[in-house]
C-alpha cells in the first residue's frame, strides 16, 4: 500500500504522459447533461455514471472514436498539465493561510494589527495584476459600495493565464473544455479575493492606505466575518485533491490515501 501511494501526489507516475487534446470527461456538462441533477448535493467522492441516460452514453462513445482516430498534428501542442498546475501553485497555499487566519478567535486589541496581515496576503496575491489608478473614490458612493473601482485588477487577474491561448489559437473539443475550465476557476478566485481586498480597503484596514482614525472593532469583525464566509465557499467550490490531507498533519507511521487511512 505504500509503494501504492508514491504516485498519489503530483506529478504522479511520471512515466505516463497523458493525451489533454483527448480528453473525454463526464463533467462536461454539454456532453453528459443527465448526470449534473445526479450530483447536486453529493461530496466529489461519491460522483458516479450511474444513471447516466442512452443518449450521453452514444455522445461519449462518439466524443472518444474521435479522439483515438484522429491525426496527433490536430492538436493545439499547448502543456495543459502545466497550464493547470501554475493556477493550482499559486492559489492552493494562499487560499488555505488566508482560511487559517480568518478562523483564529481575536481579542479586540489584536484584531486590527490581525486584519491588517489578512490584507497584506490579499494584496500580495493581487501584486502581478494591480492597476495602480484602481483607487476608491471619495465622492462615488455607488462605486464605493460595488466596488466597481476595483473592476480593473479583477480583470487582469482573472484573464493571465489564458489571455495568450484565447486568440490564434485552433483548438480541440476537450481543449476548449479545458480552457473554459480554466477561465472559470481563475474567475471565481479573482472574484472573491479582489471583492475581499477591496473590502478591506473599504473598511481601513489596508497598511498602505490607512485612515486617520482606526476603524471600531465591531467594524473589524463583520469584515472578519465576511472574509471567512468567502473564503470558505471559495475553497469549498475549488475542492483541489491537494487540500485532502491529515487536520493535523499525519505521523510518519500512517499512510494516508484520498479514501482512507490505515495505521
Amino acid at each position: 500500500m505504500h509503494s501504492a501511494s508514491w504516485g498519489e501526489m503530483y506529478p504522479g507516475e511520471t512515466r505516463i504522459m497523458l493525451d489533454f487534446s483527448g480528453l473525454v470527461s463526464f463533467y462536461d456538462t454539454t456532453l453528459v447533461p443527465s448526470l449534473v441533477p445526479r450530483r447536486v448535493g453529493l461530496d466529489r467522492w461519491d460522483h458516479r455514471v450511474e444513471g447516466i441516460s442512452s443518449e450521453d452514453i452514444e455522445r461519449v462513445q462518439d466524443r472518444l472514436a474521435q479522439a483515438l482516430i484522429r491525426p496527433p498534428v490536430t492538436t493545439s501542442g499547448i502543456d495543459w498539465k502545466t497550464v493547470f498546475r501554475v493556477v493550482v501553485d499559486r492559489y492552493s497555499s494562499r487560499l488555505e493561510m488566508m482560511q487559517y487566519l480568518v478562523n483564529m478567535t481575536l481579542d479586540d486589541r489584536s484584531i486590527f494589527h490581525h486584519a491588517q496581515q489578512v490584507q497584506r496576503r490579499l494584496r500580495t496575491v493581487l501584486l502581478p495584476y494591480t492597476v495602480f489608478a484602481a483607487l476608491p473614490p471619495n465622492t462615488s458612493v455607488t462605486a464605493n459600495a460595488t466596488n466597481s473601482w476595483a473592476a480593473p485588477i479583477f480583470r487582469e487577474c482573472a484573464t493571465s493565464h489564458t489571455a495568450s491561448i484565447a486568440h490564434g489559437t485552433t483548438l480541440m473539443p476537450s481543449e476548449r473544455l479545458l480552457l473554459e475550465a480554466v477561465r472559470e476557476t481563475t474567475r471565481e478566485i479573482c472574484r472573491v479575493v479582489t471583492k475581499m481586498w477591496a473590502s478591506g480597503m473599504m473598511t481601513g484596514v489596508d497598511p498602505l492606505y490607512p485612515r486617520e482614525q482606526r476603524p471600531e472593532a465591531d467594524h473589524i469583525r463583520t469584515l472578519m466575518g465576511e472574509w471567512k464566509e468567502d473564503v470558505t465557499q471559495l475553497i469549498s467550490w475549488l475542492d483541489w485533491s491537494v487540500w485532502v490531507k491529515c487536520r493535523p498533519a499525519c505521523d510518519f507511521d500512517v499512510i494516508q490515501s484520498s479514501y482512507f487511512s490505515v495505521k
